[in-house]
């Protein structure tokens, strides 16, 4: 074999290794871009699918956003052995399941007259028996000031009261002033009267861990993965420089593709 064949030969090993590597490449980055079509129509149509109100619920997932669900909770029990509501984070629960997000604190939970109050520092949600909500005070609903405390009446309260007190016994501590909620949803001042508070229980280490896992089940909605996703930041810095890499592999192969086409051409012509 002469020295002409042999540089012919290594010639036509480095375009077949060349296109090769080139078809490999074209590959990953096809697969990245397939990826980034399908996700850029899923977030086009997001209003439609209602993404933001779907949540992950996948464990390796959330492990990769490094979310922990705390561990302190606080619940209120109406009654011994009864229903408890509980507030994990800004989220509260009656027992595991999701009933509202919030950012103030739970105050309190009471079950009167067929209805359920659920009670945080500037809200007053009122339910039905069957959880469904009619009533909700707030400061900009109603709501005479925040709360510093909710409670029954205490055995010491004025006689004259407890008629009206029974039916509705619930007394709020609102800047100061005891406040009265009665039948027909109307805020009443009373003189100040001692109030008898919830206290707070510690939930049971079964709830305790359903509610965390509850709570981590809505941290991520399907929107804010998507988003992540399409953008890589779902793997923190490694997704950036992952998005840049496949941009100049991109180039690359564009760049090449290019030159081998007006090779090609030129052979042509």
């Amino acid at each position: 074999m002469n020295k002409n064949q042999k540089q012919s030969n290594g010639k036509h090993q480095t375009k077949r290794l060349i296109r090769r590597w080139h078809r490999r490449i074209g590959v990953a980055v096809s697969l990245w871009l397939i990826l980034l079509a399908i996700t850029g129509i899923l977030l086009n149509h997001s209003d439609d699918l209602s993404l933001q109100k779907s949540y992950v619920d996948s464990d390796w997932i959330i492990n990769l956003y490094r979310i922990k669900a705390p561990q302190n909770i606080a619940c209120f029990q109406p009654h011994k052995n009864d229903l408890s509501v509980c507030q994990i984070g800004d989220q509260i629960y009656l027992q595991n399941n999701w009933l509202l997000n919030t950012k103030r604190q739970l105050i309190g939970f009471y079950q009167l007259a067929d209805f359920n109050y659920v009670i945080t520092q500037q809200d007053v949600f009122i339910y039905t028996s069957d959880w469904q909500l009619i009533e909700h005070f707030n400061l900009d609903n109603g709501l005479p000031g925040a709360i510093s405390m909710v409670g029954t009446y205490s055995s010491k309260t004025n006689m004259a009261y407890q008629t009206q007190l029974l039916q509705v016994p619930l007394l709020f501590n609102i800047e100061g002033k005891t406040w009265l909620l009665d039948q027909e949803l109307i805020w009443k001042v009373l003189d100040n009267k001692t109030i008898n508070p919830q206290s707070v229980i510690s939930p049971t280490k079964n709830l305790k861990e359903q509610l965390q896992q509850a709570y981590l089940y809505r941290q991520i909605t399907l929107l804010h993965f998507l988003q992540d996703l399409h953008s890589a930041r779902i793997f923190s810095l490694t997704g950036k420089y992952l998005t840049d890499l496949v941009a100049l592999l991109l180039i690359a192969l564009s760049i090449s593709g290019l030159i081998t086409w007006i090779k090609r051409n030129r052979k042509v012509i």
